[in-house]
């Protein structure tokens, strides 16, 4: 093993389920480097997730605009060792398609696609070299069926799973792990971002303690929460159209419910405010998945026992000798809307 330290890499970490996984890291001892748009949010979690022995490095990047380059450029420069990148980072949207802004529609393939696919191919040239590491792709329940009245963000966090799978079988077999992480809603302000009025569902504590648990297990998808395990296995066995009316209902009843029981805004309007130019962005947690008649199957792929755990994975803790720019403590980052 290298003298140099070994990092967990968290992108949006400064809200939502990024900034309970970085928490939760910190406490099993792993080393920080937090990237966000915000240099304020950052330093605010700096100081909140601070501990002994824990080095915290602060990136900001805005991954809209050249930013996971921009991060990798700067991991290899201060010699950080990644071995788990946590892509949490994300935008979304809620409103129709073809009446949404698209400059904003185009940031949100960017940022849940674009960046994802660059941080990961980054990090794993490192990690095959060494033969270790872990990459945890936040998903959302969403990938499973199509979404209308978010349309952009469930084909996106779509890719972000399938993605995930292919990776994880071709990375098992040289010690490296990866895992789709799909949350379902999250208490975050993912929904008041998008228009769809307040956080619901489990807590972003409650994600970031399922995914570290999943990724010990090797894992190669957790469907966080037994509901949406079970609900994101019923989906397969309807037909998509059915799906998909489900879906676009349940979307129509969350706008409506943001708005004390009004009809849904025009094409376009849904969200307007969630996310102006230059305005804190939300933080993960807009899982969605359809609530079909009838009990789901008894057994699924989530509900098949754990593979067995290889060597080379686990947090790692500070390596004596070795000094670094950031400083000890915490710290944590925050683009967008991620699951």
């Amino acid at each position: 093993m290298s003298g140099r330290r070994s990092y967990a890499l968290v992108t949006g970490a400064s809200r939502g389920i990024g900034a309970a996984l970085a928490e939760a890291l910190a406490g099993e001892g792993w080393n920080l480097i937090l990237s966000a748009r915000s240099g304020e949010d950052l330093e605010r979690q700096r100081a909140r997730l601070a501990r002994p022995g824990i080095a915290i490095q602060c990136v900001t990047a805005d991954l809209r605009a050249g930013g996971a380059a921009q991060l990798l450029e700067e991991v290899a420069r201060q010699g950080w060792e990644v071995d788990l990148l946590v892509n949490n980072a994300g935008l979304g949207s809620g409103g129709e398609f073809a009446g949404l802004e698209l400059g904003r529609e185009l940031e949100e393939v960017q940022v849940n696609i674009a960046a994802v696919v660059e941080l990961t191919h980054g990090c794993l040239a490192g990690m095959r070299g060494r033969g270790r590491g872990a990459v945890i792709q936040v998903a959302s329940t969403a990938a499973y069926q199509p979404v209308p009245y978010m349309a952009t963000y469930a084909a996106t966090k779509a890719f972000v799973l399938h993605f995930s799978l292919a990776l994880h079988e071709e990375m098992r077999k040289q010690g490296i792990h990866v895992m789709a992480l799909c949350p379902g809603p999250t208490r975050t302000n993912f929904f008041q971002a998008a228009g769809l009025g307040p956080g619901r569902g489990e807590t972003a504590e409650g994600v970031a303690r399922r995914a570290l648990a999943g990724l010990k297990a090797r894992r190669a998808v957790v469907v966080s929460g037994g509901n949406n395990r079970a609900l994101v296995a019923a989906v397969r066995w309807l037909p998509r159209r059915v799906v998909t009316q489900l879906a676009a209902r349940m979307m129509k009843s969350w706008q409506r419910t943001a708005r004390g029981g009004r009809a849904a805004l025009p094409a376009g309007k849904i969200g307007a405010k969630g996310r102006e130019p230059g305005s804190p962005e939300p933080a993960s947690g807009s899982g969605v998945v359809v609530i079909p008649k009838g009990g789901p199957p008894p057994e699924s792929e989530f509900g098949a026992a754990p593979a067995k755990r290889s060597a080379g994975l686990g947090p790692r803790g500070p390596q004596a000798g070795v000094s670094t720019s950031g400083t000890r403590g915490a710290a944590a980052q925050g683009p967008a809307p991620t699951t």
